[in-house]
């Protein structure tokens, strides 16, 4: 009955076993919690940590050893209390959140060589037109085969493209995309890909890695940054 009354409260199952100690020993060190609740001392020192956080314990140190006790029952019901005051006032707040209209959200995570170029397949398939501003080098470094394929596609398919890349860079361009050169203050290893209501953030460290974001709103905000930053570009 204690522990499913104090799992309400937002604390886990080794967080009551401690308060649980504390408060029949009165006062503890963590060597010592650890040993009387069988309890390892690394989990023991995080557990104490969120104790001390929600204030169901404190914390003193005599002789510089931290010494830990638990609060007195009593304030568990203060602190519900103070909850409940909190959340009182925000709930307005919530309420009028609730009533926004939702848009839904799919984001998905790529790893390696691999990963790079079931995005580009993505992009490829969707057959839309896509804008790339950013790093573009170490594509044709990564994976150079890939990208010959996958520039020839594009044409074959007659999809079209924008991208505003480093001057400098080594990259090669398909008859059907158009470019221009970004300041170099603005690059870094990562590029950015917006195709329909898609945008593909290409992070290209070792491993590669690739966030695809599927949001109309993310995807058109990204667009017009690059649609200005094309604007001011140097044309090739």
């Amino acid at each position: 009955m204690q522990y499913q009354l104090l799992k309400k409260l937002g604390i886990n199952e080794n967080e009551i076993k401690i308060y649980l100690f504390l408060l029949k020993t009165g006062e503890s060190t963590a060597p010592a919690i650890s040993k009387n609740t069988n309890i390892d001392k690394a989990t023991i020192y995080r557990a104490l940590d969120n104790l001390i956080k929600l204030g169901f314990v404190s914390e003193i140190k005599i002789d510089k050893i931290k010494r830990f006790t638990a609060s007195p029952p009593h304030k568990l019901i203060d602190k519900t209390e103070e909850l409940k005051e909190e959340l009182e006032k925000i709930v307005p707040e919530l309420q009028k959140l609730s009533t926004l209209q939702r848009t839904t959200s799919q984001v998905e995570l790529y790893q390696g060589k691999e990963g790079i170029k079931t995005v580009l397949r993505d992009i490829l398939e969707s057959k839309q037109p896509y804008v790339m501003m950013g790093h573009a080098q170490t594509f044709f470094e990564e994976i150079p085969v890939y990208c010959d394929i996958w520039l020839s596609r594009i044409v074959k398919k007659k999809v079209r493209g924008k991208i505003l890349y480093p001057k400098g860079e080594f990259i090669k361009i398909a008859k059907n995309e158009e470019f221009r050169y970004m300041p170099k203050e603005l690059t870094s290893l990562i590029s950015t890909w917006v195709y329909g209501n898609k945008t593909a953030q290409f992070i290209m460290t070792t491993p590669a890695y690739v966030l695809l974001i599927k949001n109309k709103e993310v995807a058109e905000s990204n667009k017009k940054i690059f649609e200005y930053l094309w604007k001011k570009a140097k044309k090739q």
